[in-house]
């Protein structure tokens, strides 16, 4: 293993501690809604933007749903900025899990596939657009499948297209009926 997979392997989760750490800390984590995030992001005023996505970028990945910060967007900024601000955040979410997954867990996992689902794994790396873009149509970022990407084969270009494709609808139908959405939920 070189000596920067192992640096990796050490700094990536370190990484991912300390900054949830210091969400937890901050008191943002345990009461982490859509009235939070969205003063969060009012709050930082022209820096809201680069907040959302930092955090729809650091925290999503880990299991905090998607649509707190899609839905956070819609509330907080007219939808031809949170459209954008939703997607880049997402693709930075599935990023991260990937990188992450993929870095820290994928050389551990993958001689241990049995091989019923080693099947599954060589169409994520024979055909991986087509099946990412399902998955995510069906999926989309749910928090085990993000970071289930990351140990398989897939290629990282067949990842990143079909995750920018798959998320794109779900993500314009919530920005488009936020309102009817956050009136459903209450």
């Amino acid at each position: 293993m070189s000596r920067a997979r192992i640096t990796a392997q050490i700094v990536i989760p370190l990484t991912v501690i300390v900054g949830l750490a210091a969400l937890w800390s901050s008191g943002v984590l345990p009461d982490f809604d859509l009235q939070t995030m969205r003063d969060m992001v009012a709050d930082a005023g022209t820096m809201g933007p680069l907040l959302f996505l930092l955090l729809f970028a650091l925290v999503q990945p880990f299991g905090l749903s998607a649509h707190i910060f899609i839905l956070t967007a819609a509330m907080a900024w007219p939808p031809e900025l949170a459209l954008p601000l939703s997607w880049t955040g997402s693709m930075l979410s599935a990023v991260v899990a990937f990188v992450t997954s993929r870095t820290l867990a994928r050389d551990l996992i993958a001689p241990r596939i049995p091989p019923r689902l080693r099947r599954w794994d060589d169409a994520l790396e024979q055909r991986g657009f087509r099946t990412v873009l399902i998955l995510r149509l069906v999926f989309f970022t749910t928090f085990l499948v993000q970071l289930m990407y990351g140990l398989t084969s897939v290629r990282w270009r067949d990842y990143l297209l079909g995750t920018a494709l798959g998320n794109l609808p779900l993500i314009i139908l919530e920005i488009t009926f936020a309102d009817r959405v956050l009136a459903w939920i209450g």
